[in-house]
């Protein structure tokens, strides 16, 4: 896994500043990145987030905890294949169709009218994860 080592650094550091539990996150080009994580964490990755993955990802069922949020109207989500994830790792995969709510990292900022929606699914989901 040559692509991830640079992850498995990162994490390492993280930890060794003192977190014990670590949530990946990536978006839209990340997001197939982190998918992969979640079918082989490095130690201490307790779960994953995927914001508009891109298209195309293979991977082994997820081993953790894994949250995938796209707007269903993006072109770039390959929506079955989002929902062959689920398939593959019910209990382990959540799918939270956001419409409306833009690509990647745009899903997690505020709007005029409040609040993201996809921000307080996203922190529910980490704070659901606490020991």
């Amino acid at each position: 896994m040559q692509e991830l080592h640079g992850l498995d650094l990162a994490v390492a550091q993280i930890r060794k500043r003192g977190a014990e539990r670590v949530v990946v996150i990536g978006a839209s080009a990340g997001g197939p990145r982190a998918i992969a994580v979640a079918a082989d964490p490095p130690e201490g990755v307790v779960a994953v987030v995927a914001l508009s993955p891109a298209r195309a990802w293979d991977q082994a069922p997820a081993v953790v905890p894994l949250l995938i949020v796209a707007d269903p109207a993006d072109s770039s989500v390959d929506e079955d294949r989002v929902r062959a994830a689920v398939d593959e790792a019910p209990t382990l995969v959540t799918y939270v169709s956001a419409p409306g709510e833009g690509h990647a990292q745009q899903l997690l900022y505020d709007v005029d009218d409040g609040p993201s929606k996809v921000r307080s699914q996203v922190m529910g989901f980490v704070k659901s994860l606490r020991p």
